[in-house]
């Protein structure tokens, strides 16, 4: 989730804000979490990875829309 779709989003090589960034996917890409991680402050993590961009890593759960299940 972001406000302007195409503009970038940090992704770090590991679950926590004090990691330097590692690379960033796009606002707007469809991403599917391969790992989720809960640091005990309340702080959720999701390891994703951006197709366009082409790295994979850590991103803040307040920067992911999760939506459940399939119409199709």
């Amino acid at each position: 989730m972001g406000e302007d779709t195409g503009s970038r989003v940090r992704v770090r090589p590991a679950p926590d804000l004090n990691q330097e960034d590692g690379s960033y996917g796009l606002v707007g890409e469809a991403i599917a979490v391969m790992a989720q991680h809960d640091d005990g402050q309340c702080q959720r993590w999701y390891r994703v990875p951006f197709p366009e961009s082409g790295w994979q890593g850590w991103v803040h759960g307040d920067h992911v829309q999760i939506e459940h299940g399939s119409d199709r």
